[in-house]
């Protein structure tokens, strides 16, 4: 895969689509094609290249959108090394700040398991893999009765009072 180049005519083009979305969708790993384009590795990319500044701006709109902490270009379909991240002061102001080209420089042994549970607040909270079937169960039996709306409702406050609770645990 060559790197430093410019985003490609399709890229582009998917760029200028995905800006007419009202709610941006992101791929996942539920979808066999999405994952294999999610675990592949992305490219490098020029800085300087034309449509770098749209690219990051529709990332921050989809992480706006999708109350995310942050999110990669591969994420939005665009297998470049762009990343967006919110960064926050000790008082809980912040912005999206772009990476380019990001690398890791640093590896760690030591391992959390687990979902990072974000929102618009400036702290997300990080809920061990332990606790999220406890999480998933108390959700699923209560929304066997109810809409999808109301489960939705359900689902992020559950989350939000979880997530509360964890932080103040784990201070």
């Amino acid at each position: 895969m060559t790197g430093d180049g410019p985003l490609s005519g399709e890229e582009l083009q998917m760029l200028e689509r995905r800006g007419k979305e009202t709610v941006p969708s992101i791929f996942g790993i539920d979808s066999p094609t999405e994952k294999t384009i999610l675990e592949k590795p992305s490219r490098t990319i020029n800085p300087a290249s034309p449509g770098i500044d749209k690219l990051v701006a529709e990332l921050e709109k989809i992480a706006r959108k999708r109350g995310g902490m942050g999110i990669a270009a591969v994420q939005a379909g665009i297998p470049v090394r762009v990343v967006l991240l919110w960064r926050a002061n000790n008082s809980g102001e912040g912005r999206f700040q772009p990476l380019i080209n990001p690398s890791i420089v640093r590896v760690s042994a030591k391992r959390l398991d687990g979902i990072l549970l974000s929102s618009d607040r400036p702290k997300p909270w990080f809920v061990p893999a332990d606790r999220i079937n406890t999480f998933a169960r108390e959700i699923w039996r209560q929304c066997q009765s109810i809409s999808k709306e109301e489960c939705d409702a359900l689902m992020q406050s559950v989350w939000e009072e979880r997530g509360k609770a964890l932080s103040q645990m784990t201070r």
